[in-house]
């Protein structure tokens, strides 16, 4: 009996041994410094030091000192308190891979057998023997006329230096084809026609502010556009009478140099009388 209890007294003490030799060595502030200066993070700093760690009892000037030596306040207060509960830093989520725009689809547009055939010139085109002519752009003058005294207001006129467009058509009803700028609509495009002044003299009324025409709803003319050509606009103009005509750029009046406007002038001719037999 003796025996078994000496024997069993030295197992334990060989057990306890073990167990003390197994148990990790606290850290130093000399360590953690070191692991620090070679760039080891904060997790892994607090890690260590909650795993093997024991609490310092540091003053203010010795917390001082170690955060000037570049320890953080997180790894500071957990040598001062190694037991105090800790959640480790997030991983930072993966950056989002910004996706493709989807692609665009071509855009489509309407037959047109003539559409081909427009130049890439900017400008009003109108189709002779099948071949596109360009149309003139022509500045319009601009006039007041009256309005005399400080409260008469005057009557502002834009007109055409001639007497009729060098361009003549015979079909009442012409088909046109517009190439506009980048961001320009068709619908700054006004067909207009023109009245004869006593002189002969091609003119329309535009109010009494020549800076910002404003054109009589009886001077303009319907016409249908569609596009038919990336800023290339077939213009269908609905049957015009014999006269002069324009298309009126709208918002190109610039009054410093007297101008109105701008517009493409035609003229529509009075088709011949059939002769009889």
């Amino acid at each position: 009996m003796i025996a078994q209890a000496v024997f069993v007294s030295f197992v334990f003490l060989g057990l306890n041994c073990a167990a003390q030799d197994s148990a990790p060595s606290p850290l130093s502030i000399e360590e953690i410094l070191k692991m620090h200066e070679a760039g080891f993070s904060d997790d892994v700093l607090i890690t260590q030091i909650r795993k093997r760690g024991r609490a310092f009892n540091l003053n203010a000037d010795e917390m001082l000192d170690l955060k000037k030596d570049g320890l953080s306040e997180t790894v500071i207060n957990f040598l001062v308190d190694p037991s105090r509960p800790y959640a480790p830093t997030a991983a930072p989520a993966p950056a989002a891979v910004a996706s493709a725009p989807p692609p665009t689809e071509p855009r489509h547009y309407p037959p047109d057998d003539n559409a081909s055939k427009m130049p890439p010139e900017l400008g009003l085109y109108w189709l002779s023997s099948g071949r596109p002519v360009r149309i003139e752009l022509k500045l319009l003058l601009s006039q007041v006329i009256g309005g005399f005294g400080k409260l008469a207001k005057g009557k502002g006129i834009a007109y055409l230096v001639g007497p009729a467009a060098s361009l003549r058509i015979k079909d009442p009803s012409p088909v046109f084809y517009l190439r506009l700028a980048e961001g320009k609509g068709v619908e700054d495009a006004v067909l207009i026609e023109f009245e004869r002044n006593k002189s002969g003299r091609r003119e329309i009324e535009i109010g009494p502010k020549p800076d910002k025409p404003e054109l009589k709803a009886d001077a303009i003319r319907p016409v249908e556009a569609k596009e038919v050509g990336p800023q290339l606009f077939r213009i269908n103009s609905s049957k015009l009478d014999a006269g002069e005509y324009a298309f009126f750029l709208v918002g190109t009046a610039d009054p410093a140099k007297g101008s109105a406007g701008k517009g493409f002038d035609f003229g529509i001719n009075a088709p011949k009388p059939s002769s009889g037999k």
